[in-house]
C-alpha cells in the first residue's frame, strides 16, 4: 500500500474515533445515574463549590466534573482528584461528608451499574467502608486511598470479580480467605492510609493470607507501613507475574522465604523495617529482572543525622549471589546484624548505582571491585569496616553521597580521590574513623560538595585554602591538623561564595589565623575553637558577616576587632584578649556573646543586650569595671547574663529580671551594692540567681513579694554579702529550689521551720551568720524529700569547693547547622551546712534519714548532747564536721572512719578517732 493510501486510511480511522468520542461526550446521561450523582453530592459539604457543575439542569456526561460516560449515557468513570491549596503540604480535600460515621458512597454510587473506574482518593470521608458495591459488576478500578474509613472490608466487595485495581485507606480488619476470590486483581495498594480520630491509629493489620498464591494476575502487592504480622506465605511463589512486592514497615516475622527467588518477573522487593530473622536467602540472586532490593531495618537521613531507626534480627552474610543480578540498580541492606565483608561479587552488578549498607556489623575491607560501578550513592556507615580506602575508588565519577562514618578505616586518603567528581549537593562523610596522614591538596577542587565531613580522625598536616572554597560545609574538627596553610582564596568571581560552614575546632593549629578564613563571605559559621591560634587577622573595614563565630579556647592576644560585632553568635572565651569591649557591641543584632575568661577592661557597653532577639551574655572572669547596664524594653527574649568575677560596681539592675524569659542571672564576685532586687514579677522561667560575694545589704528577699510563681528557680545564692534580718518565710514558696545559700551574711534569729517546704533542696547553707536557738530538725528532715534518697547526687562533696555549679553553654538546634540556643548545665552535690552560728540544743537522731547527704557541717555552734549515732546510716556521707560545739559522751564506733578534726573542740567527747579514750 503506498503512503497516500495509508494516509487516507489513517484519516478515516481518526474520523471514526472522533465521531465515537464526540457522540459519547454529547450523549445525555441517563436519569438513574444523574440522580445517583446528585444524591452523592447532597451528602457532602463543598465550601469551595468544586462540584458546582453537578446540578439538575446540566448534562452529567458532558458537564459534571470528574465524570465520563459511555455511548449509552451511563457513567463509566468517576474520578475526583481534589484541589491543591498552596498552604497545604499535600493535596487537600475540601469536600467532606456531612454526617461522619455514615456511608455516603454505597447508597448512592452503587446505582451506577456501568461504572468501571471509581477514584475518590481526595474527598474527605469519615465513616464505614462502603457497602453495596457488589452491584457494580463492571468495576475494575477502585481507589479510596486517603479516606478515613473505619471497620472491616464488607464481604460483598469480594464479589466484584472484575476488580483489577484495589486501593483504600483506613483501619482494616485484616484479610479473609474471600480476598483470594478477586482472581483478576492486578494491583493491590494499601500503603497510603489515613486513620480516623476514632480508629486505633496503628495502621492496617492482620496477616498475609496463605491463599495469596491464587491471585495469579497480581503484578503489584503494596502493603507498606502498616501492622501486618506473621510470615510471608510460601504460596507467594505462584505469583509469576508479580513485579512489585512492597512489604516494608510492618511487623512481619519469620525467615525471609527462599521461594521469593522463584518470582522471575519481580523488579522491586521492599521488605525492610519488619521483624524478620535468619539470613538473606541466596536464592534472591536468581531474580533476573530485580532492580530494587531493600532488606533489613530502616534508617532515615535528616539534617545530616540518622533518625527513625528500626533494627531487625537478620544476620549472616550478604549473599555473593546478589552480584549476579544483571538489572540491579538499588541495594539497601541496613539496620540488621549482617556480618562478614562486603562481597566483591557486587562489582559484577554493572547496573548498580545505589548501594546502602549502613547500620550493620560488616567487617573486612572495602572491595576494590566496586570501582568499576557507576555508583551515585555508597553508604556503609556504622559498621566495623577496616583498612584503607582503595585507590581505585578514584574512578567514581557520578557520586552524590559517599558516607562511611563510624567505622575503623585507617591509612591515608588516597591521592586518587582528587579525581572524584561529585554531583551538586553531594556529601562525603568519613568522620569518626582512624584515617591518618594529610588531606590531599587538590581533593577540595574535586568536590564542589554540600558537605565534606572528615572530623574525628587523625589527620595531620595543613589545609590548602585554594582547594575548598566551592564546598558548602567543611568539617575537619577533632583531628591533629597543625596548620591552615597560607595564601588566598582564588579570585575567580566565585571566591568564598559557596562555603557556609568552616569547622576546624579541636585540632593543633597554631600561629595567627590566616586572612583567607574570613574570605568565606557567605559563611554562616566559622569554628576555630580549641586550637593554639595566637592572633586574629586584620579585618576588612567593611567587617564580616558570620552568623556563628567561635574562636574560644585558643591563645589569641590583642583587642577584639570592632567588625566582629556583626556576628549573631560570638564566642571568644578563654583567650588572652585585652582592651575594652567595642562600643559597636551595643548596637548589634547578636543572639549570644561570650567573652569570658579573658583580660578585658573598661566598662560594659550600654545596650549590649538590647538587640531584639538577644539571648545570652557571658562576660565572667575578666577585669571589667563600672556598672551593669540596664536592660531596655526592646529586648523581651533576654535569658542569661553572667558577669561574675569582675570589678563591677553599682546596684544590681532590677531590669535584668524584667525579661519574660529570664533564666540565669549570675553577677557574683563583684563590688555591687544596694538591695537584692525584686524578681518575683517575671520569674516563670527563672532558674538561677547568683549574687554571691558582693556588698549587698538589706533583707534576703524584698518585703511584700510572694515569689509564688518562681517554681522553676533551682539556685538562689546570696552568700558573702552584708544581708541582715531573719531567714524569710517567703523562701518556702520556691518549691523547685535545689540550692539555697545564705551563708556569710549577718542574718539573725532562728532557723525558719518554713524551710521544711523545700522538698527538692540538695544544698542548704546557712553558715557564717548569727542564727540562734534550736534547729527544728524533725520538721526539716520530714520535708527534705530529695535528701532522703540515697544517690540523690553522684557529685561528691569536696571541702573548700562549691557544692554546686551552674554553667551556661550552647547547644546546636540541629546537627551541623551551628544554630544555637543557650544550654544551662547544673551540677549539685548534697550538703547541709549550719556552721559558725550560735545555734544550740540537741541534734535529733532523725538526721540519719537523710540518706543522700554528702556533707553535714554544724561546726562552730553550741550544740550539746551526744553526736547522733544515726549519722552512720547516711550511706552517701563524705564529709562530717561537728567540731567546736558542746557535744559530750562517746563517739559511736560507726563514725570512727571520719578524721579526728571532725570532732575536735568538744572537750567532753571521747573515743576514736579522738586521742582521749572513754573511761
Amino acid at each position: 500500500m503506498d503512503s497516500r493510501c495509508r494516509s487516507l486510511q489513517l484519516a478515516g480511522v481518526l474520523c471514526i474515533l472522533a465521531f465515537v468520542f464526540s457522540s459519547a461526550s454529547a450523549q445525555t446521561c441517563i436519569k438513574r445515574d444523574r440522580d445517583a450523582l446528585l444524591a452523592f453530592k447532597a451528602r457532602f459539604d463543598d465550601p469551595l463549590n468544586q462540584l458546582g457543575s453537578w446540578n439538575q439542569s446540566r448534562n452529567c456526561c458532558k458537564d459534571f466534573v470528574g465524570v465520563t460516560c459511555n455511548s449509552k449515557g451511563e457513567v463509566t468513570n468517576l474520578t475526583f482528584a481534589g484541589r491543591v491549596d498552596e498552604e497545604c503540604d499535600e493535596d487537600c480535600p475540601f469536600i467532606r461528608n456531612k454526617n461522619e460515621g455514615t456511608d455516603p458512597i454505597g447508597p448512592t454510587l452503587s446505582k451506577l451499574l456501568a461504572l468501571q473506574t471509581l477514584n475518590l482518593s481526595f474527598i474527605q470521608i469519615v465513616g464505614p467502608f462502603p457497602s453495596g458495591l457488589s452491584a457494580l459488576k463492571s468495576l475494575s478500578y477502585l481507589s479510596l486511598t486517603r479516606l478515613e474509613l473505619q471497620g472491616s472490608l464488607p464481604a460483598d466487595l469480594y464479589k466484584i470479580s472484575s476488580l483489577k485495581y484495589l486501593a483504600f485507606g483506613g483501619p482494616f480488619g485484616g484479610f479473609t480467605s474471600d480476598f483470594c476470590k478477586l482472581t483478576k486483581l492486578e494491583i493491590f495498594d494499601i500503603s497510603e492510609t489515613v486513620f480516623s480520630a476514632g480508629g486505633n491509629g496503628a495502621g492496617l493489620g492482620g496477616t498475609i493470607p496463605s491463599c495469596i498464591g491464587d491471585l495469579q494476575q497480581l503484578r503489584q502487592f503494596l502493603i507498606e507501613f502498616n501492622n501486618f504480622t506473621g510470615p510471608i506465605p510460601d504460596s507467594i511463589r505462584r505469583l509469576q507475574k508479580l513485579q512489585q512486592l512492597k512489604l516494608s514497615g510492618n511487623a512481619l516475622s519469620g525467615p525471609i522465604p527462599a521461594v521469593l527467588g522463584e518470582l522471575k518477573a519481580l523488579e522491586i522487593l521492599y521488605i525492610q523495617g519488619n521483624d524478620f530473622s535468619g539470613s538473606i536467602p541466596s536464592t534472591l540472586g536468581n531474580l533476573p529482572n530485580l532492580k530494587d532490593l531493600r532488606i533489613g531495618g530502616t534508617a532515615a537521613l535528616q539534617d545530616n543525622s540518622f533518625v527513625d531507626l528500626k533494627f531487625t534480627n537478620i544476620d549472616g552474610a550478604i549473599p555473593s549471589s546478589l552480584g549476579g543480578l544483571p538489572k540491579l540498580q538499588t541495594l539497601y541492606i541496613k539496620g540488621s546484624r549482617i556480618t562478614g565483608a562486603i562481597p566483591s561479587s557486587l562489582g559484577n552488578a554493572k547496573m548498580l548505582t545505589d548501594l546502602e549498607l549502613e547500620f550493620n556489623s560488616l567487617d573486612g575491607v572495602l572491595p576494590a571491585s566496586l570501582a568499576g560501578l557507576n555508583l551515585t550513592v555508597f553508604q556503609f556507615n556504622d559498621n566495623q569496616i577496616s583498612g584503607v580506602i582503595p585507590a581505585a575508588y578514584g574512578q567514581f565519577r557520578f557520586l552524590t553521597r559517599f558516607i562511611g562514618t563510624r567505622n575503623k578505616l585507617t591509612g591515608p586518603l588516597p591521592k586518587e580521590l582528587s579525581n572524584w567528581r561529585f554531583q551538586p549537593a553531594g556529601a562525603l562523610d568519613l568522620s569518626d574513623n582512624m584515617i591518618t596522614g594529610p588531606i590531599p591538596d587538590d581533593l577540595g577542587l574535586a568536590l564542589p560538595l554540600a558537605d565534606f565531613n572528615i572530623s574525628y580522625n587523625q589527620l595531620s598536616g595543613s589545609l590548602k585554602p585554594s582547594s575548598w572554597y566551592k564546598t558548602s560545609r567543611i568539617y575537619l574538627n577533632n583531628n591533629q591538623l597543625t596548620g591552615l596553610g597560607s595564601g588566598n582564596i582564588p579570585d575567580d568571581g566565585e571566591s568564598g561564595q559557596n562555603t557556609q560552614t568552616f569547622d576546624v575546632h579541636s585540632n593543633r593549629i597554631s600561629g595567627p589565623v590566616p586572612n583567607w578564613v574570613f574570605q568565606f563571605v557567605s559563611a554562616s559559621a566559622i569554628d576555630l575553637s580549641d586550637n593554639m591560634f595566637t592572633a586574629l587577622p586584620v579585618m576588612p573595614s567593611a567587617g564580616i558577616s558570620v552568623y556563628y563565630l567561635n574562636v574560644s579556647n585558643n591563645q589569641i592576644t590583642g583587642s577584639i576587632p570592632d567588625t566582629f560585632s556583626r556576628s549573631n553568635d560570638l564566642d571568644m572565651s578563654r583567650n588572652k584578649l585585652t582592651g575594652s569591649i567595642p562600643a559597636s557591641f551595643g548596637s548589634n543584632n547578636a543572639n549570644i556573646i561570650d567573652l569570658s575568661y579573658n583580660m578585658l577592661t573598661g566598662e560594659i557597653p550600654a545596650g549590649i543586650y538590647d538587640g531584639t532577639f538577644f539571648n545570652t551574655l557571658v562576660l565572667s572572669n575578666n577585669m571589667l569595671t563600672g556598672p551593669i547596664p540596664e536592660r531596655s524594653d526592646n529586648n523581651v527574649f533576654l535569658r542569661n547574663i553572667d558577669v561574675s568575677n569582675n570589678l563591677l560596681i553599682g546596684s544590681v539592675p532590677a531590669s535584668l529580671f524584667n525579661s519574660t524569659f529570664s533564666g540565669v542571672i549570675k553577677v557574683g564576685n563583684n563590688r555591687l551594692t544596694g538591695p537584692v532586687p525584686n524578681f518575683a514579677d517575671n520569674c516563670d522561667f527563672l532558674t538561677t540567681v547568683v549574687l554571691e560575694n558582693n556588698l549587698l545589704s538589706g533583707p534576703v528577699l524584698p518585703s511584700g513579694a510572694s515569689f509564688e510563681t518562681c517554681n522553676r528557680l533551682e539556685v538562689f545564692d546570696v552568700s558573702g554579702n552584708n544581708l541582715s534580718g531573719g531567714v524569710p518565710t517567703e523562701l518556702a514558696n520556691l518549691l523547685g529550689l535545689r540550692v539555697l545559700d545564705l551563708s556569710m551574711n549577718s542574718l539573725t534569729g532562728p532557723v525558719n521551720e518554713a524551710l521544711s517546704s523545700l522538698a527538692s533542696v540538695l544544698v542548704l547553707d546557712l553558715s557564717g551568720n548569727r542564727l540562734t536557738g534550736s534547729v527544728p530538725w524533725t520538721m526539716l528532715v520530714s520535708g527534705f524529700a530529695a535528701l532522703k534518697e540515697a544517690g540523690a547526687s553522684a557529685l561528691k562533696f569536696m571541702s573548700g569547693s562549691p557544692a554546686y555549679s551552674v554553667t551556661i553553654s550552647y547547644e546546636e538546634l540541629s546537627p551541623g547547622t551551628f544554630l544555637r540556643t543557650d544550654f544551662v548545665t547544673s551540677a549539685y552535690s548534697t550538703a547541709l551546712n549550719f556552721s559558725n552560728n550560735a545555734l544550740a540544743g540537741i541534734v535529733d537522731s532523725s538526721v540519719g534519714q537523710l540518706k543522700g547527704l554528702h556533707a553535714f557541717d554544724i561546726s562552730g555552734n553550741q550544740f550539746s548532747g551526744a553526736v547522733p549515732e544515726t549519722l552512720a546510716d547516711i550511706t552517701d556521707l563524705d564529709f562530717l564536721d561537728v567540731s567546736y560545739n558542746n557535744f559530750r559522751g562517746p563517739i559511736s564506733p560507726k563514725l570512727a572512719t571520719f578524721p579526728a578534726s571532725s570532732f575536735e573542740g568538744n572537750p567532753n567527747l571521747c573515743g576514736a578517732p579522738l586521742s582521749n579514750p572513754c573511761t
